[in-house]
């Protein structure tokens, strides 16, 4: 066991307490409740080179999902608990803030039991489990997002900046299956997307919803821009998701 553990790497820092126990079990049990006031994973990663390049990725591949085999044994290598607050992790362009996690693995069931975040100014709560004590990975996913600034998200993820404004998303899911692959094949649950009050800057919508206009003179488009409201709902079934709904608006256009 090692107690009132407190230690810095750089600008990262790390304390609590681990204990491993390794006699009288029938795999090691690791217990941990740490936390970090800073933890930037951008230093402590190693930084891979612009030149290497993963040979997977020069590969064609003709499934969006692969079939490789997942790496099920690692859930069965030990059994652990684990608890860790961080008040900040920089990893990538992507700050995430306030992180509360609360994981627990028995028996090759990996059980995340509170997964709480702020991110690009808004929040997400979720549990996850991961279960490899049958053949086929049974997973389950259960996320909500909150007020996310999606706009300031794809700008740090340097994607684009022509969009602004918030976004909630709930994520219920569960799947059965030994590859990636075979878990979308069979999977089973809902998703919903819905945002309101952002802003479009492109002319794209403006040229088409002026034309469409130019037809409908009765009609005001000075709103073009604003977004005022959104929807994406799925109903996913054995691994096919069918739209509920999909709703775009702006100030001059309507889509469903």
């Amino acid at each position: 066991s090692l107690g009132n553990l407190d230690a810095k790497i750089g600008t990262s820092d790390i304390k609590g307490q681990v204990s491993v126990k390794l006699a009288g079990v029938k795999r090691p049990t690791v217990n941990a409740d740490l936390s970090s006031s800073l933890l930037d994973l951008d230093s402590l990663l190693p930084k891979q080179s612009g030149a290497e390049k993963p040979a997977a990725a020069t590969e064609k591949k003709d499934k969006v999902f692969p079939s490789d085999p997942l790496p099920l044994d690692g859930l069965k290598a030990a059994d652990a608990t684990f608890k860790y607050k961080a008040q900040r992790i920089t990893t990538g362009v992507i700050p995430v803030e306030n992180l509360n996690l609360s994981l627990a693995l028995s028996n090759g069931r990996l059980e995340i039991k509170s997964l709480k975040a702020d991110i690009s100014g808004g929040k997400i709560d979720g549990k996850i489990t991961a279960d490899s004590s049958r053949p086929a990975l049974g997973l389950s996913v259960n996320l909500n997002a909150d007020k996310i600034d999606y706009g300031a998200l794809l700008k740090d993820l340097k994607l684009t900046d022509i969009a602004t404004g918030k976004v909630d998303a709930k994520i219920d899911i569960k799947g059965n299956g030994a590859s990636v692959a075979a878990l979308m094949a069979g999977l089973n649950g809902k998703t919903r997307i819905v945002t309101e009050g952002g802003k479009i800057e492109s002319g794209v919508l403006n040229v088409v919803s002026s034309d469409i206009m130019a037809a409908l003179p009765f009609v005001d488009s000075k709103g073009d821009k604003e977004i005022r409201c959104g929807v994406i709902d799925f109903d996913i079934r054995k691994g096919q998701a069918n739209a509920k709904s999909l709703v775009f608006k702006t100030g001059g256009l309507s889509m469903i």
